[in-house]
């Protein structure tokens, strides 16, 4: 019987300091082991069989053979040792040298007292599951690549799926995931190199906008701090401003050895973006050739969405839309909803349970649309305003509540039907996606 392997993907530590390991259940017949992977290097070493699970203590006058890359592959990693600090020179007699180390950062001495006898991780034959997406998806993606070598399989399940047939705590489910691929195994899809380069997306996605939040605060820093300098200053060295400040704070900005490292990174992170989207499939048979949408753009749809899998089940093009916010609200123009509240948008007391960062790329994916009238889809704005300017030729009043008193506004004037094209169009475009991208997926299944 292949062993089956749940995965929970946490984040390691909270903001507050509250430990949140990743959790894994092993199980292996009837026994079920539970393995909390602490750090990211413990994941790492889950994923080449080598995470420590038993160790035993030494001898404090045994010489340790330490592992070097170079030297000695096959010798201990300190990392997977247990350590204690010596608090006194004392503690220190009689141990043998090789079971010392100085840990400069916390300026502490500490000796060996454990090493690992015993080791688990991902073997040959083994069944992985986990979910789709989130924080986790890079440590499936690094699981998948093992697994390849040793005839191992990974496997995702839609975090959908699995909030409709959790039966216990959302602590367990590593172990919930393990209770639903053995009753169903369907419902899981392989992890494959085509799905690894969608992995990559999104973490180049990730890096991308990381590093531009960074520059857009060092930014911030040097605008207040020129700022504070220009205003309080008695001494004159600043003279009377010929001009704008903001032209003194674009010579401050140049001249900001800082922020000017942070732009070199972020044109990094960007390249890297480009490259990973380009390599994808995905891209070059579906995104490439529309014009007005770029590898930014089309990373914000890409990587969102991760795998077209988790959509397919049923209704799959619905809730494709729905994800991408894309959809109309509680049965549209047959629901009870009023009309000018039936696209989605953020409402106070409502929740907004679509993807952010999809629904943002399609915002600028729309913005070009309008500025290409020339193009596929710029035609078809065109044509879904001239039919919506046929039908309101004129403005409506209407009346409406704000706070609480009432008040007089227009619908259908130029502006919201050119609104109203945008949406529709771009509700359209995630169709044209979904099915492109099925069609795709049928074509690597063979």
């Amino acid at each position: 019987m292949a062993r089956i392997i749940g995965i929970k993907h946490r984040v390691k530590k909270t903001k507050e300091g509250e430990a949140k390991p990743t959790l894994v259940a092993i199980k292996d017949g009837d026994k079920t082991n539970v393995y909390k992977l602490e750090t990211e290097t413990d994941e790492y070493d889950f994923s080449k069989t080598r995470f420590p699970v038993e160790w035993k203590k030494i001898e404090p006058q045994e010489e340790i053979q330490w592992f070097d890359k170079e030297k000695n592959s096959t010798g201990l990693r300190r990392h997977q040792c247990k350590w204690e600090t010596a608090k006194e020179e004392k503690d220190l007699e009689g141990v043998n040298p090789s079971q010392i180390r100085a840990v400069a950062k916390k300026q502490k001495i500490e000796r060996l007292i454990a090493i690992p006898v015993k080791f688990d991780g991902l073997k040959e034959g083994d069944k992985v599951v986990t979910i789709f997406g989130g924080s986790g998806y890079i440590f499936a993606g690094r699981l998948s690549i093992e697994a390849e070598k040793n005839n191992a399989f990974v496997y995702c399940l839609s975090p959908h799926e699995l909030a409709h047939r959790r039966n216990q705590d959302k602590e367990k489910d590593h172990l919930t995931l393990i209770e639903i691929f053995e009753e169903n195994p369907d419902l899981f899809h392989l992890i494959r190199p085509v799905d690894r380069g969608l992995i990559r997306v999104a973490e180049a996605l990730s890096l991308r906008e990381a590093a531009q939040g960074q520059r857009k605060k060092r930014q911030q820093q040097v605008w207040h701090s020129l700022k504070g300098r220009v205003f309080l200053d008695e001494a004159g060295n600043y003279g009377d401003l010929e001009g704008e400040i903001t032209a003194a704070y674009d010579e401050a900005q140049e001249k900001d050895v800082i922020l000017q490292n942070l732009w070199k990174q972020e044109e990094e992170a960007e390249k890297g973006l480009k490259k990973a989207v380009q390599d994808t499939l995905v891209w070059k048979r579906i995104f490439e050739n529309i014009e007005g949408c770029g590898e930014r753009i089309a990373a914000g749809i890409i990587a969102p969405i991760g795998d077209i899998r988790r959509f397919m089940a049923q209704n799959g093009k619905a809730r494709l839309k729905a994800f991408c916010g894309a959809h109309v609200l509680l049965g549209g123009k047959n629901g009870k909803r009023p009309k000018e509240k039936q696209f989605p948008r953020r409402r106070a007391g409502e929740v907004s349970n679509w993807s952010p960062l999809t629904r943002q790329a399609l915002y600028l994916l729309g913005g070009q649309f309008n500025r290409r009238p020339g193009t596929e889809w710029g035609k078809r704005v065109i044509d879904y305003k001239l039919s919506l300017q046929k039908k309101y030729p004129e403005p409506v009043e209407f009346e409406a509540k704000e706070n609480g008193k009432t008040v007089k506004k227009k619908r259908y004037t130029k502006g919201h039907l050119l609104k109203m094209a945008l949406r529709h169009s771009l509700t359209k475009f995630v169709e044209h996606v979904y099915k492109e991208w099925v069609k795709l997926e049928k074509e690597n299944q063979r």
